[in-house]
């Protein structure tokens, strides 16, 4: 059980990852619609291959950001599809982003942290795109997430696999950055700052092990694995992340719940 201290603690870090993202929620969706974004190059193609039939379904869509995740599932013929985030300020672009599909009721948007989730519904299905790392409480999380899907229901999730944060990197003679040492250990979980347009972001990085062995624990099967590269021409978009092509960026799974 948690302590008062550990609890406070918690709250208050993440109070300050939740208010970052607030700071950075239109220089995010301005990326997102350039498909510019590390999302769009390489994470989100990655991630819908994983993905499922969601047709009439309802979908939950965690950490819902910009609307982007929850717009292809409407598209895909989901039934209805919850998006929740913890950030007023990327709400209000889902919500900008998806107005017909709220005044045609496929849509409700909530603020939400899902490590106290306020809901109660069942999902057979619930999405999650690159949030699990803006979590503190991440067990908190995963027994939250487990308690809102339904028996053999399903969860897919990506994270940031944290190599940028362990490696050193210097500029080769065409300017492309090229690892060349090491910044902090791998197998560690820690607090990581990132800088996007001159916001300070802050992520969680966690090893892989530590997303397996706690859905494990918490009654979840393992069905799918996935470290995607970037798609074809995502060098010539964007060459600075040509080095993603040697390291994965993140990871993605599929999990079903037993």
């Amino acid at each position: 059980m948690q302590s008062k201290m550990q609890s406070k603690m918690q709250s208050k870090m993440q109070s300050k990852i939740t208010k970052s993202y607030d700071s950075v929620a239109e220089i995010f969706n301005a990326m997102r619609n350039k498909k510019l974004s590390l999302n769009d190059l390489i994470e989100y193609p990655g991630f819908l291959k994983l993905l499922p039939s969601v047709k009439n379904k309802i979908v939950l869509d965690i950490g819902c950001g910009t609307g982007v995740m929850i717009k292809e599932l409407i598209k895909r013929g989901a039934k209805k599809v919850i998006g929740t985030d913890s950030s007023k300020g990327m709400l209000i672009c889902s919500e900008n982003n998806l107005k017909s599909e709220i005044i045609k009721k496929k849509v409700e948007l909530f603020v939400d942290d899902i490590s106290k989730t306020k809901l109660k519904t069942k999902f057979d299905l619930i999405t999650c795109s690159l949030v699990l790392d803006n979590v503190v409480d991440f067990k908190s999380a995963v027994k939250n997430i487990s308690k809102l899907l339904n028996k053999n229901g399903i969860f897919i999730f990506s994270v940031p696999l944290g190599f940028g944060y362990v490696l050193k990197f210097k500029r080769n003679k065409e300017g492309i950055k090229v690892p060349c040492g090491y910044e902090s250990n791998f197998f560690d979980t820690k607090k990581v700052t990132d800088n996007w347009d001159g916001h300070k972001v802050d992520f969680i990085v966690r090893p892989v092990s530590v997303y397996i062995n706690e859905f494990a624990k918490n009654g979840f099967y393992l069905e799918e694995y996935s470290e995607p590269k970037p798609i074809k021409g995502a060098i010539k978009k964007k060459p600075k992340i040509i080095h993603f092509c040697n390291i994965p960026f993140c990871v993605i799974m599929r999990f079903r719940k037993l």
